[in-house]
């Protein structure tokens, strides 16, 4: 599993908002997504946690902790 960010076509520095993507780590292949989430903390990621959680810091000073769940 990788799990990173997407700005889609906002400039970097410049976007109001991130969705989170998880990713299968050895295809690339898109396995989820988060709704759209203000953007993130300049200069940090998206922080993994226990039991599949993470912690996305957003730019002004929220902590969002998002699940992925099954359909």
């Amino acid at each position: 599993m990788l799990v990173g960010t997407d700005m889609g076509d906002q400039t970097p520095s410049q976007n109001k908002t991130d969705q989170v993507v998880w990713r299968d780590a050895q295809t690339g292949d898109e396995l989820a997504r988060s709704q759209q989430l203000p953007a993130m903390t300049r200069g940090t990621m998206v922080q993994p946690y226990y039991f599949g959680k993470i912690f996305y810091p957003g730019l002004h000073g929220q902590l969002s902790e998002l699940t992925v769940k099954e359909q």
